[in-house]
This record gives C-alpha cells, sequence and structure tokens, in this order.
C-alpha cells in the first residue's frame, strides 16, 4: 500500500515538472517550430485552367458585313490590326479616303473593339501575338455619317445630336450632362438642336472622367462626307458640309487639350478639308501613305497565298468548273479590277471573295 502511494506521489510530481518545463521552453522560444506550424496557413492547391477559350469560325462569308466580330468569326478576315495598333501607339488624328466596299467601316469597327479592350476577340491576330500593346480600355464616340438624317441642315443637327446622347446614354452620364448644361441655362427647349457641339464637348469632358476607363476618349467619324457628298441642291450641300466641318472643328480643339487618344475620320474625297484654314486641318491624310496602303481591302497576296482560305475557295471553284486555277484568277481580275491601287500594292473589295 505505502508503495502504491510513493509511485502515485512521484507520477504526479513527474507530471508537474514536464509540464514547468514546457512552459518555460515556450517562453523562450525554445518551441518556436511548433507554434509556427500550428500558425502557418495550409497550403491549397488550387487548379486554374489559364488556358484562352479558342475561337469557333463558322465559315460563313461575311459578305455586306461591316462589324469585326462577325467578319473574325467567319474565318475570312485579313489581319489589319498592325495598321490598327501603330495609330493606337501614335495617338493618331487621321483621315482615310477609300472607294465604297472597299473595308473603311470595317477598319473602324476593328479600332472600336480594340478601344474597348476586347482582347480575346483578336488572339489570332498580330496585335495579339506579335506586339506589346497593353489593352487599355477607352471610352468610344463613333458616329457612322451615312446612317444619320441629312435631308436638311436642321435635320442633320438633329441627328448629330441624338447620336451624341445614345453615346452618353450607354455610358450612363446622360442625366449628368443635362444637369450640367440645365445649370448654365446652355439649352431651351426651343434651341436644344443648335447646341450638339457644345453638347459634344460636355460629352467628353465627362468621359474622360470615367471609372474603369482612361482618361481619353477615341473618336471614330465612318463617312463624314455622305450628308454633303450626294445632295443634290447646292444651298443643302454646302449647309451640311459646313455642319460637319464645324463638328470635325470641336474634335480637333479636344484634340488640343489632350482628351482624345485617337481620332479616326473616313470618307470617299477630301472635300470637306479644302479652304479650311482653321478648320479641321489636323487631320493627317494618310489616303496615299504608303505605310496604309493595305489598311483596308484584300491584296492579292492575300488571295492568291495557297495556304490562305481564299486560295482553297478559288481551287474548289475551278475544279468544279473544270477550269486551272490560273484562269479563274484571272477571271477573277478581270471582273473585279482593282478598286484602289499604287505602285506597290492592288487592293480589292471585300466582294471578291463572294465570287
Amino acid at each position: 500500500m505505502v508503495f502504491q502511494k510513493n509511485t502515485r506521489f512521484y507520477a504526479v510530481l513527474l507530471c508537474l515538472t514536464l509540464s514547468l518545463f514546457l512552459c518555460k521552453t515556450n517562453k523562450y522560444g525554445m518551441n518556436k517550430d511548433l507554434d509556427l506550424e500550428k500558425k502557418r496557413p495550409l497550403d491549397i492547391e488550387i487548379s486554374c485552367d489559364t488556358k484562352r477559350k479558342k475561337l469557333e469560325y463558322t465559315g460563313i462569308l461575311p459578305i455586306g458585313k461591316s462589324s469585326i466580330e462577325a467578319v473574325i468569326r467567319s474565318g475570312y478576315y485579313v489581319d489589319k490590326t498592325d495598321h490598327a495598333e501603330t495609330l493606337f501607339k501614335e495617338e493618331a488624328t487621321v483621315f482615310l479616303s477609300r472607294p465604297r466596299r472597299l473595308g473603311k467601316s470595317l477598319f473602324v469597327s476593328t479600332l472600336e473593339e480594340i478601344a474597348k479592350g476586347n482582347k480575346e476577340l483578336f488572339q489570332d491576330c498580330y496585335i495579339y501575338n506579335k506586339t506589346n500593346y497593353d489593352w487599355k480600355k477607352y471610352p468610344v464616340i463613333r458616329l457612322d455619317f451615312s446612317r444619320l438624317v441629312n435631308e436638311t441642315p436642321e435635320n442633320l443637327k438633329e441627328s448629330i445630336q441624338r447620336s451624341l446622347q445614345r453615346t452618353a446614354i450607354k455610358y450612363g452620364i446622360e442625366s449628368k450632362i443635362l444637369a450640367y448644361r440645365k445649370a448654365l441655362k446652355k439649352i431651351s427647349s426651343k434651341e436644344e438642336n443648335d447646341f450638339f457641339q457644345e453638347y459634344c464637348i460636355d460629352l467628353v469632358d465627362n468621359l474622360i472622367t470615367l471609372e474603369g476607363y482612361e482618361p481619353k476618349v477615341v473618336v471614330l467619324v465612318d463617312e463624314y462626307d455622305a450628308p454633303f457628298i450626294n445632295q443634290s441642291y447646292p444651298g443643302v450641300k454646302e449647309s451640311n458640309r459646313l455642319i460637319v466641318r464645324n463638328f470635325l472643328t470641336v474634335i480637333k480643339s479636344l484634340s488640343g487639350d489632350n482628351k482624345i487618344k485617337l481620332e479616326f475620320v473616313t470618307g470617299v474625297s477630301s472635300y470637306c478639308f479644302r479652304d479650311t484654314y482653321s478648320g479641321p486641318n489636323n487631320l493627317n491624310d494618310i489616303t496615299l501613305s504608303p505605310d496604309y496602303t493595305t489598311v483596308a481591302g484584300y491584296k492579292e497576296e492575300d488571295l492568291l497565298n495557297k495556304d490562305s482560305v481564299y486560295y482553297k475557295r478559288i481551287n474548289r471553284l475551278a475544279e468544279k468548273r473544270n477550269i486551272s486555277s490560273d484562269v479563274l484568277v484571272g477571271e477573277i481580275r478581270a471582273m473585279y479590277n482593282p478598286t484602289f491601287r499604287t505602285k506597290k500594292c492592288k487592293s480589292y473589295n471585300y466582294f471578291i471573295i463572294d465570287y
């Protein structure tokens, strides 16, 4: 009995001694590794598929399409993003003239999607794979003057105003602009349509403050000369020309204030810029520039490259007609006499792929 009591006594004493020792080791950091192991978060292996989703091509000819997304997804797109990357890098203010159906609107759409930061759409293009373009997002003002009502100067002013308002609504700043203008007593119900120029200035001033976008605006004007180039009444033609000229002059002033990232204007002529000493004379005309010869349309090299989808289509058609590919190419050259040509390049319009 005495032995059992002594055994219990020494066991309790041993436990107390060990407890005291452990407390001291923790106090002086002797068991620091154990504490760190308890505090260290668990290593969690996260599985992540970083591979981009490949585009699915429809194989449908994009006849009459001016949307870059539709054309790229068709599989019949000729890459022009090298020119687009240059324009963004240089913060260009340019004018491009080309005949109709040569891809001006398609290139405008290309610039718009790049400005929006739609990177994945261009995953098989030059700008995605061979440049270090930063894909920043810019607010975009895009006007297609061929879609504006232009029977009278008043119609044209109203139509420009509505187009600018649609842009403001798209970015959620329409009410802010109207409240600001009313506070300054800039408009009244009778004279609202006369202030599209001031509205444009207010629009840009608000766009450059948007969260999630760079503080500069991309301005894209397509078919700028449509309101006056086909007008049969000389008085209306000249009035419409002056309205368009005044609009572009406003954009010029905003560009001078460093609020414009890129200004790109297209048309079939440079009529508006004649005798304009203080008008939109900031635009660099790249129509005949050797660097931008291939900015729109198909080159013969695009069509005759034996690895291209176009040449395969030519071969299938030649086999169907039981003639050689060279004979068929000769027929295409005769039927689609190059719409735009320079010494170094011949460009065809996009309807050639429907041959």
